[in-house]
């Protein structure tokens, strides 16, 4: 009898351990999802300003390779009057 009641014992206290530890693993869980989607956002927002940044650099390399400016404000008047020029013959071609 006494035998029975410490293998009961035994069992009641390897369940209780084994759910302390599931516990644990649920907070650990949460931690490591939340950690995850702070990381999947900074890595989404590093992606778009990366897309944004190749954007203007393309940009400054058209603009230096057309007008074979390294001044950013003189490239913009060139490109701002290229610009004008091509408005300029569309609206001579649609009148």
């Amino acid at each position: 009898m006494k035998e029975s009641y410490l293998i009961i014992k035994d069992f009641k206290d390897n369940v209780r351990n084994l759910i302390k530890k599931v516990d644990n693993l649920k907070i650990e869980n949460n931690k490591l999802s939340n950690d995850f989607n702070v990381l999947n956002t900074l890595y989404r927002n590093t992606i778009k300003d990366f897309d944004e940044l190749k954007v203007k650099y393309d940009a400054l390399k058209i603009g230096k390779a057309v007008i074979g400016s390294n001044e950013k404000n003189k490239t913009k008047r060139k490109l701002k009057k290229l610009i004008d020029q091509i408005d300029d013959c569309l609206v001579e071609l649609t009148s």
